[in-house]
């Protein structure tokens, strides 16, 4: 994760609080400044560790005036109940309600009632007590239905996570074919695009690719903006932005901005038919920090996470704590409420016809946030990992309780479909699956004494739990997982790397096929060629070496480590936090990747370099084919990928450049 992106999610935890000068935004950014982000034994760790780190911080030294932010406290009380019978189709009763109920005077009442409530106040104190009236619930209950379920199509199909074939030109991995991810590089086949960090904003820089030929034909600079994602559509360039301003424009104050709440995310389109010259052919905005957005089917779906801040809500003037898309408050009925429960922030979503882009062509926004997402080529699921402070264990403990809400979307057209709770925590997007309309996914759950247990989960279209099977991995956590087709694999770690395969073609009953034990953990796992399994991580307890695994699976499923390496020198990579990172060719046998490498040389002098380097498996074992110096900074593995286009190798270091291989040599071409 880039420093930006870290300091973008601490500011999110404090928007709504008022804050000690010292622990202001500004003020932590500051401090981040200045401190270099070492390592930790695996990617996905990172992110979580610097966020803890810093969320303790504050509110060890903002005692009794702060608390965390919605992003990863509720303050709604949810209700004890049993798991619904196997194969259900009957709807929990709750007080959700679909938009159409939701009105600018009820969000209003629920977002000051958040503002003045005392959280602080219920948090178990230092002794470890429970704190007098909290609700203390058993963690055995898996699911609690929380949404009345809106009539849809039940006509999902299938999807796999997807293969990486070899067309001419190699796309950006993603997790469901069909359903392209924006990243900072991109290809068409004729141009390289990479995002390029700047003083006052961003730069593309555009590439002409001829085979070994690589000029460059333009860099385009947009001001006071941070570009998140880009795609590239026919002779369309998109550009998904976070802008840097404080001050945003309202429908009523069009000719002039207002105080803004938070930043908004920006949607740039532009005319590439002549790469040399770029045009401007609109641009969108939507409130909030981006969060993350696909496109399918011509259509840009995007979604950001709004937070309206502690100041007083008056229910009549909505834009003051409504989101707002291309400065115009949302409407009533485009806002669900999921719970009548204090809330300060929102899910915005929107879509974007990329050909007939002149205005979005829905939009909509979920009271209460998200912050994990798996979109479907039918559905979207929207995951809120939240901690209840009113949800406390027979120990004392914080309970873990995850909100799953479903959307189905057709040519831009988003449709309420259901919500529902459960116990355990869906951490990546990676951890979800779409299997013959049925919701798959893995999770882990924390028993009354702090120990784990992780488990898979299918919900049928309405999100009613179908089959599960628990126990697995128990006090260990889950490090990775993947699908194919009827197939869940996935990774826990804690003293040795089990991988379990699942069978999830019955939803009433999934089967465990296979376990298998080794030491060390995979963190990123990616089907490889036919009935193989390849899994990056490290080599094994207190080992710091990057380790390859690819496991077999059997007719019977049955997973066995046929070949392994370990990266000479190299100790990190962003494998685990950022699959977009990894180069993958199935079918040439082919893994990408930036790596970190530390050496003591004969004086003990440590050193570290920077490499893009090319493995490929042959004759049942992995060779490094290409190893390609990078800039020297831990900033260089976030800012390199690799890409293919025929028959030549791109390593693009948005920094520096690009240079070129040719793949049958693997030689620098000239």
């Amino acid at each position: 994760m880039e420093n930006n992106e870290i300091k973008e999610k601490i500011r999110q935890d404090m928007d709504a609080f008022d804050v000690p000068d010292s622990l202001s935004p500004e003020e932590v950014e500051k401090k981040l400044e200045h401190t270099k982000q070492r390592k930790r034994f695996f990617a996905g760790n990172r992110k979580k560790g610097l966020i803890a780190a810093c969320a303790a911080f504050v509110v060890l030294l903002s005692a009794g005036t702060f608390a965390l932010s919605q992003r990863f406290f509720t303050t709604d009380s949810t209700r004890s109940g049993s798991s619904p019978q196997s194969g259900s189709n009957a709807v929990a009763e709750s007080g959700t309600k679909d938009s159409s109920d939701t009105s600018y005077k009820e969000i209003s009442e629920l977002i000051n009632e958040y503002n003045n409530e005392d959280r602080f106040s219920i948090v178990k104190s230092v002794d470890g007590a429970i704190p007098e009236g909290a609700e203390v619930e058993d963690s055995a209950d898996l699911q609690e239905n929380t949404g009345d379920m809106a009539k849809k199509n039940s006509n999902s199909t299938s999807s796999s996570s997807s293969g990486t074939a070899s067309p001419s030109y190699s796309e950006t991995d993603t997790q469901v074919d069909g359903v392209m991810e924006g990243d900072i590089v991109k290809t068409d086949g004729s141009h390289i695009f990479a995002v390029k960090s700047a003083t006052t904003g961003f730069q593309i820089k555009i590439y002409d690719v001829n085979g070994a030929n690589v000029k460059k034909a333009e860099t385009l600079l947009v001001d006071q903006m941070d570009c998140k994602e880009m795609y590239v559509k026919g002779t369309i360039l998109i550009l998904v932005c976070q802008n840097w301003d404080s001050l945003r424009y309202t429908e009523s104050n069009a000719n002039e901005k207002a105080e803004s709440i938070g930043p908004q995310t920006v949607i740039y389109l532009y005319d590439i038919s002549d790469a040399s010259s770029p045009k401007e052919i609109c641009h969108h905005t939507q409130d909030g920090y981006f969060e993350t957005s696909r496109l399918t089917d011509d259509f840009l779906y995007t979604f950001s996470y709004f937070s309206t801040g502690n100041s007083e809500c008056d229910p009549k003037h909505p834009e003051d704590y409504v989101p707002l898309t291309d400065g115009k408050a949302l409407k009533e009925d485009e806002i669900l409420l999921m719970e009548k429960s204090a809330h300060n922030s929102y899910m915005v979503m929107t879509s974007l016809n990329v050909s007939d882009n002149k205005s979005f062509a829905d939009k909509g926004a979920a009271f209460g946030g998200s912050d994990v997402y798996y979109m479907s080529n039918n559905n979207i699921y929207f995951v809120n990992r939240g901690y209840s402070i009113f949800s406390v264990a027979k120990d004392g403990r914080q309970d873990d309780k995850t909100s799953i809400l479903k959307y189905s979307y057709d040519k831009g057209k988003f449709t309420y479909v259901a919500d529902t709770k459960v116990r355990g925590e869906i951490s990546d997007s990676y951890y979800m699956h779409e299997y013959q309309g049925n919701f798959i996914f893995v999770y882990t759950k924390y028993g009354k004494t702090g120990k784990t247990n992780n488990g898979l989960c299918i919900m049928d279209e309405n999100l009613k739990l179908t089959g599960e099977i628990d126990g697995l991995g128990k006090n260990e956590t889950i490090y990775s997982s993947y699908y194919i087709d009827n197939m869940a694999y996935f990774v826990t770690y804690r003293n040795t790397d089990p991988v379990f395969a699942v069978d999830i073609s019955d939803p009433k009953k999934p089967v465990l096929k296979s376990e298998l034990k080794l030491p060390g953990f995979s963190d990123y796992l990616h089907s490889f060629r036919d009935n193989t399994l390849l899994g990056i991580g490290r080599g094994g307890k207190n080992e710091s070496s990057i380790k390859f695994s690819l496991f077999s699976i059997s007719d019977d499923k049955e997973l066995n480590e046929i070949a392994k390496t370990k990266l000479s020198g190299g100790t990190y990579c962003l494998a685990g936090s950022n699959h977009h990172a990894v180069f993958i060719d199935e079918e040439c046998g082919l893994v990408g990747l930036g790596v970190e490498s530390e050496k003591l040389d004969e004086n003990d002098i440590y050193s570290e370099t920077y490499t893009y380097e090319v493995y490929q498996y042959k004759d049942k074992k992995f060779t490094k084919v290409l190893s390609c110096p990078i800039l020297y900074s831990y900033e260089s593995l976030e800012n390199v990928r690799g890409l293919r286009i025929g028959e030549y190798f791109y390593v693009v270091d948005v920094e520096s450049g690009v240079t070129v291989f040719d793949i049958n040599t693997w030689k620098k071409a000239k």
